[in-house]
């Protein structure tokens, strides 16, 4: 879509970006010469609440929301080192 950046190249580094169909980041990858770096995933509630966020080296974090979309709880789990 227009306007959302997909790549981004810094030096050997080099950034992928993937989006939902609700225009969201869903996924985020760097590589350096073909070589997956770290990997993130996003996941969002029907609100658009992001509600989990899947990190290849922070390890997984989860988000909780109210009826009014403030949030309530963050849990995170260490990711393998």
């Amino acid at each position: 879509k227009a306007g959302q950046e997909h790549q981004r190249q810094q030096g050997q580094l080099i950034s992928h970006y993937h989006y939902d169909d609700q225009q969201r980041l869903h996924a985020h990858a760097v590589t350096q010469q073909e070589h997956y770096l770290y990997q993130r995933q996003y996941d969002y509630d029907k609100a658009g609440n992001l509600t989990r966020l899947l990190d290849t080296r922070k390890g997984e974090h989860h988000y909780h929301y109210d009826p009014l979309a403030r949030l309530t709880r963050a849990d995170h789990s260490q990711g393998e080192q």
